[in-house]
């Protein structure tokens, strides 16, 4: 009896025994209980890597835990620390697998399993250990922006990443798409966003850098002001006027140079400088310069040779020549010394012819053919006029009178536009009146008509005849006579 019963309990023992060996050394009770803990806690995938903030994908279990009696529950621990240490529970995380939230640190990820019997989870089996890798982001790139004035070459604006980076360049600020470097050859504003690309982790900055080109437009070459005159010992300068907003610098080339000032002299020569226009703003400078030029011409000495160089007695209506000379200039003259406006010109050496009616002394200026004065006037000896006789009274009969011969005469002589010539005819006559100039040619026909005895007077309209010395010739013919009478006509300028 008693060996039936040993063997009976030999029997019950025996498995239970080999259970607990099975499941690691529980206890027996937990066998019988059917609460035993995973010996084995599975395998989960995978270890993932991306750019910060980093999303992972579902972590995925490959094999579950084994070695359990009881029902699978789970909970999923993280760390921040390291793949052994640091590990704290994660919330809510109860199942056989996990969706990470986005990670802004590199984290480690495992799973607990243990049977819903157990009151905790010590001895629960642990996973292998999955390492989220966050990769930093790259810092923005320094961008170096680029301004120039407008030379027709290509300006391109840069920017610089870290090392073991590159940049890649962006047509928005966000999203956009890839493109190059900023850059142009016309005037204009040329923009890009430039990003900084890690080549290893291909992660990029998350922000992007504008990089802009300027490209400022030339201002116009400046409108330039020569200036010329006569030497009198004052200082000219010469002048440029430019834009809105704009400067003059001159320049002592056309092209390079050095900077200098504004053409300026006081003697005799020519003065030069060249101005450019520059913007105030951009400091761009005109493509060309504008010459600009001071003419200090030399002045002619006053005329020589002056004559009458003896005073000069002369009668009311009549009238003398002035002479003077200097070469390749014009004479003008004067009734005074200084100031006043001229009474007419000639030429050097070529008479001049005046009927003044008053006693007068003329002055001779020398004038030359590009406008510039003698210094100073030379003198003529005095004119004398005789005002107790008349021209008038001894060549011209009044009115009441009538002329025993042929006479002629004209007022004002020398004249400017026109003059007005009197001749007396002592008979009925055929009469010619012609104007020559100094070749012999003829200019006018005044009169060609028979006329009747007595006092005649008639205007000359010269205004469309350079000025000089004409001839005025009278012919009187008569059944019995013919007489002929030459009058000297001087047109003053």
């Amino acid at each position: 009896m008693k060996k039936l019963t040993l063997f009976l309990i030999l029997l019950v023992a025996l498995p239970t025994a080999l259970l607990a060996q099975y499941y690691g050394g529980v206890g027996r009770g937990d066998i019988k209980n059917g609460c035993v803990n995973p010996t084995y806690g599975g395998l989960i995938v995978s270890n993932q890597a991306g750019c910060y903030p980093f999303n992972p994908a579902l972590l995925n279990s490959t094999a579950a835990p084994t070695g359990f009696l009881g029902t699978l529950e789970y909970k999923w621990q993280q760390s921040t620390t390291s793949s052994t240490a640091g590990f704290t529970d994660i919330a809510n995380s109860n199942s056989a697998t996990y969706d990470p939230p986005s990670l802004n640190v590199t984290t480690w990820f495992k799973r607990l399993a243990r049977v819903s019997c157990k009151t905790d989870w010590v001895g629960a089996a642990t996973s292998n250990v999955l390492c989220m890798t966050v990769y930093a982001l790259p810092n923005a790139p320094t961008g170096t922006d680029l301004t120039a004035c407008y030379d027709g070459a290509a300006h391109t604006g840069s920017a610089t990443a870290g090392a073991g980076e590159t940049i890649v360049w962006y047509t928005a600020s966000t999203g956009g798409s890839i493109t190059t470097a900023p850059s142009g050859t016309e005037a204009g504003t040329y923009t890009a966003w430039a990003a900084a690309k890690n080549t290893t982790t291909g992660c990029e900055s998350s922000t992007r850098t504008l990089v802009t080109v300027t490209i400022n437009a030339l201002p116009t070459a400046p409108t330039g002001t020569d200036q010329t005159a006569c030497y009198d010992g004052t200082t000219y300068t010469g002048s440029a006027t430019a834009g809105a907003g704009e400067a003059i610098v001159w320049y002592d080339a056309a092209t390079g140079g050095a900077v200098t000032s504004a053409p300026s002299g006081t003697d005799v020569g020519t003065y030069v400088a060249y101005a450019a226009a520059t913007n105030s703003t951009t400091g761009c400078e005109s493509a060309t310069r504008t010459t600009v030029t001071v003419t200090i011409n030399e002045i002619p000495s006053a005329p020589t040779a002056v004559t009458p160089d003896s005073d000069v007695t002369i009668i009311l209506g009549d009238g003398t020549y002035l002479n003077a000379t200097s070469d390749g200039n014009t004479i003008y003259w004067y009734t005074s010394s200084t100031g006043g406006s001229p009474i007419g010109n000639s030429e050097s050496t070529a008479d001049y012819y005046v009927a003044p009616t008053e006693t007068t002394t003329f002055y001779a200026e020398s004038y030359s053919s590009i406008g510039c004065a003698s210094a100073g006037r030379t003198a003529t000896a005095v004119i004398i006029v005789d005002a107790s006789k008349s021209l008038a009274q001894n060549s011209q009969p009044t009115d009441q009178t009538v002329a025993t011969e042929v006479s002629m005469s004209n007022q004002p002589n020398p004249f400017v536009g026109s003059t007005t010539i009197n001749y007396s005819l002592p008979t009925d006559a055929k009469v010619n009146l012609d104007v020559y100039n100094s070749l012999g040619k003829l200019v006018n026909t005044l009169v060609s008509e028979q006329q009747i005895q007595g006092n005649h007077s008639l205007k000359l309209d010269a205004s469309n005849l350079p000025f000089g010395t004409y001839m005025a010739i009278l012919k009187v013919k008569t059944e019995n006579n013919e007489s002929t009478r030459t009058l000297k006509l001087v047109i003053n300028r």
